[in-house]
Order: structure tokens, then sequence, then C-alpha cells
């Protein structure tokens, strides 16, 4: 039985053989845990710790151990019931009952111990991500899922990459790829301005633009001068090329000597009309996430006389159209190629560990505490 496209498990060991679709095939059999929900709520009131039985993989299956798998604000919104990917719910066989749930997450990395018979393509100890949102959960220690579900993350690409660098490619990191390429042809000593620059996508696009000579304006919230310093100088080593707060944005313009051909906004509201009006004439404002529940408004002077475009970006959307699959792979070696470099820095994260060897209580207080909208930083599962 497929839980939002995988079955739960529950293997300790590395089982490195090939499944003949056979359940005799599976000798190795210990415990694993999922982070679960029965209905959608408050993900750190709703989310349950529980053991998970084995399901035995079919031949068209791959069993993963799990890496890594960091914590999105879509994944808390998919929790909530607000994301348009919706977590799909179904019957978990547990330790000791069977429940009606979801498991969280929809990004991370594992790692293949068993490969059906009729499976092409993957091997015992690649790294895989899974192929798209919504297809299964990724806070789990180990899950069986089916083999056209994953894509294979090629060893050469992630040489001297972590995993949570790989567990966190297809989100953030990807989105800033797409946005610089995909509205304009920008030249080397354009700018970019975007708010919400500290975030995952705004540490990437910083980084990404510097490799293309594209300069960044970054807009940050308001926040005490230390604190702003300090946040400044990070995305300054990063390759930001001017930080501001979103009360000086206004102050930027005579510091720019270039055009400013696009527009990245997370936030909506306020903040992102001042931000809109550093873009030059004919550039487009890029709406991919509204972090303050706010609507983006622009006044008919910004449309009429600057011809500003203004457009939405869906990472999610993008990996739907199958016409990307070749160049979501030249993406994706791209991104990690730098980071195996040193030319790309994923976000930091507060890595939570994560053993099914642990007691439940203790992984379901972590789990709770990680996905807390308050946590105060991002955090992403470790999983031994």
């Amino acid at each position: 039985m497929y839980v939002n496209g995988f079955k739960p498990l529950n293997f300790v060991t590395r089982t490195v053989v090939r499944a003949v679709g056979s359940t005799r095939c599976m000798s190795s059999v210990g415990r694993a845990q999922a982070a679960l929900y029965t209905e959608p709520g408050d993900p750190s009131q709703v989310l349950r710790v529980a053991e998970t039985k084995v399901s035995q993989p079919l031949a068209t299956d791959v069993v993963v151990r799990m890496l890594a798998a960091p914590i999105n604000p879509s994944d808390l919104n998919q929790i909530e019931g607000t994301y348009p990917v919706k977590g799909v719910f179904t019957e978990i066989p547990c330790a000791t009952q069977t429940l009606r749930a979801a498991v969280g997450g929809n990004e991370g990395v594992g790692e293949v111990v068993v490969v059906g018979s009729g499976v092409s393509g993957i091997g015992v100890g690649d790294w895989v991500v899974p192929r798209r949102s919504g297809q299964f959960g990724t806070w789990c220690t180990h899950t069986t899922v089916s083999g056209d579900s994953v894509d294979v993350i090629p060893e050469e690409w992630r040489r001297g990459v972590s995993g949570l660098t790989v567990a966190s490619l297809k989100v953030n990191p990807c989105t800033a790829y797409r946005m610089l390429r995909d509205f304009c042809t920008l030249q080397p000593g354009d700018y970019v301005v975007q708010n919400g620059a500290n975030s995952g996508v705004g540490r990437s696009v910083i980084q990404l633009a510097r490799e293309i000579g594209v300069r960044t304006i970054n807009v940050i919230r308001d926040r005490p001068q230390r604190e702003f310093e300090q946040l400044s100088a990070e995305l300054t080593a990063l390759g930001a090329d001017i930080v501001v707060s979103d009360k000086q944005v206004g102050e930027v313009k005579g510091s720019v000597n270039g055009p400013v051909r696009l527009g990245f906004n997370c936030v909506g509201g306020r903040a992102t009309l001042a931000m809109t009006k550093l873009i030059s004439h004919g550039g487009t404002l890029v709406t991919y996430g509204g972090m303050s529940r706010q609507p983006v408004t622009l006044p008919t002077s910004l449309l009429l006389f600057k011809d500003i475009a203004a457009r939405g970006f869906w990472m999610n959307r993008w990996y739907l159209d199958s016409a990307n699959a070749e160049e979501k792979q030249r993406m994706w070696r791209d991104i990690l190629l730098m980071a195996g470099d040193g030319r790309f820095v994923a976000q930091p994260m507060q890595s939570v560990r994560w053993s099914p060897m642990m007691d439940i209580d203790d992984v379901q207080q972590r789990v709770r505490s990680a996905v807390a909208w308050d946590a105060g930083s991002k955090h992403a599962f470790v999983f031994d």
C-alpha cells in the first residue's frame, strides 16, 4: 500500500541486495519512524511520530534510507491544508494500529539500499531525490517508493557536497536559478532587486547572479543596527552588492549605476511596492512567495509609464512540465558543481538528528519544536 506514493518501512540496516519481486529477498527488517498527521492543522500540534511497519517492495520499487530532509514553509502550509499540493491521506500500518494519515515533507535526499528487479537506471548506493512534490513524504527514516518517483543525483555531481545541500537543492536554489534565466536575458552589469534577501532563495539569487556577472540589490527586514550589520556582512560575503533595510529602499537609487531588469518578491504588501519602484523601464517583477500574506498592489503609473510587467513563478509548476526534463538535469548539475567547488553555499540550517533507534517521545519533541512557525531558524532532519 502506498502512502503519498510510498510505503512506510522499518528497515534499520542497509540491505545491499537487488530485490527480485519476492518478499523473501527482504531479510533485514528493523525499526522505522515517520512524522505523520491524521488531519490538517498547526504542524506543531497535529504531527505525530509513529513507528511504522514494513511493506515489502515490489519489483518496480526501490527502498530508500533517508539521509536528510529540510523543513520548508510550503511543507508547513501543506500540513495546514492551505498549500495547492495537498497531503495524500491513506491507510498507514503502524506498530500498534493502522492510521489514515499523511507523512510530512516534500524535499530531501536518500540513499537507495534495495532495487527492484524491474527497475532500471537506479543502483544500490545511489542518492535520489523526489521527482515531484506530493509523491511521497520525506520526514521518515526509511521508505519504499516507485522507481519512477525519484531522480538519481550522479555521484560526480555531488562530490564534495554535503547531504544537506543535496537535500535542499530542488526548491530554493532552483527557484533562484530559474528566475534569473526565464524572464529576461540578463547581461553582465545588470541589476536585480529582491526582498527576503536572507532567505534560502535570496541567498541563492546573490550567489547565482554573481556567477553570471549580475549585481544584486538586497532588501531585508528592518532590525537593530548591530543585527543589520552582521546580516549585511554575511550577505556581502556571499556576493551581495547592496544590502538595505525595507525602511531605506528609497535611498538606494543614487547608488545604482545600471539597469534594474528584474525584481524578485516573496513578501508582498507595501514593502514590495517600494522595491518595485527601483525596477527600470520595461523590467519585470516576479513574485514567488507571499510571506506577509498581503496582496501585491502596483500603481497604474508603474504599469503605464514604466511598462513594468508583473509575473508569478512556482517551482512546482515548472517541474510538472515534462519538456523541462533535460534542463532540470543541467540546472541541478550546475548548482551542485558550484557547491562542490565552494562557489555556492546552501542556506544555514539547524540539523535535527533523527534515528529510528531513538525513543519515540524524544523524536516527537524534536519534530514539534522544529516545525513550529516561531522556530527562529531553518531546520532540517538529519537521519542516522
